[in-house]
């Protein structure tokens, strides 16, 4: 029997179901190779080194210089971000119409490991039982998956950087504020803790576009 291989340029528009159990009602998603090839936008992260041109960003706010690598547990982590006076006003002048991008950078997670985390902004007490979609404090959420199976190793294993796009809320819940919180939390299916997480990330900070 003769069978037609799909040519590249099909390849990427292939797509694949599955069942998400981010809300209490499950319900099928569909996604296509090209949307896990495009990681940076559509899974939130980007490789480290040169994955990312920061050549048009500069830093806008950052944690404390000698941030020590944050061990992630299975119970939300949150990390302080000061917000001096003069940062204040300008967010005041410039927000919503300048770009500012969360970044969460070093993430690492053993190539075998998976793990689905959400991010809140000034809401240190959110939990996996805090419904994202109804907190305006919800930035996202990243997922990363195995690239090997179980207790193999990675021979190009790579640290990743997270970023969100965190305008609106510095236009809103965050106008004004003296400081931001940058909490994330572990989740696994249907809202519970993700007891065996192992992932560490290694800086937070707020760039201006």
């Amino acid at each position: 029997m003769l069978v037609r291989k799909p040519s590249r340029s099909a390849a990427p528009l292939r797509s694949f179901s599955y069942s998400s159990s981010e809300s209490f009602a499950s319900r099928a998603i569909s996604i296509s190779v090209a949307d896990v090839l495009d990681a940076e936008n559509n899974l939130h992260y980007a490789y480290d080194k040169s994955a990312v041109d920061s050549s048009s960003s500069k830093v806008f706010l950052s944690a404390a210089a000698t941030m020590a690598t944050v061990k992630q547990g299975p119970d939300p982590t949150t990390t302080q971000i000061a917000v001096p006076a003069a940062a204040q006003a300008q967010i005041a002048e410039v927000a919503p119409r300048r770009t500012f991008i969360l970044h969460i950078d070093g993430v690492d997670v053993p190539p075998d490991k998976a793990a689905m985390v959400r991010v809140f902004v000034n809401m240190p007490t959110a939990t996996p039982k805090t419904l994202a979609a109804q907190t305006p404090n919800f930035v996202g959420t990243f997922t990363i998956v195995p690239s090997v199976v179980k207790g193999n190793t990675a021979h190009n294993h790579k640290k990743r950087n997270i970023v969100f796009d965190v305008s609106r809320q510095l236009a809103t819940v965050l106008k004004g504020q003296k400081n931001i919180s940058v909490t994330l939390v572990p989740v696994s299916r249907l809202n519970q803790r993700h007891e065996n997480i192992q992932l560490t990330y290694d800086k937070v900070y707020i760039t201006i576009e």
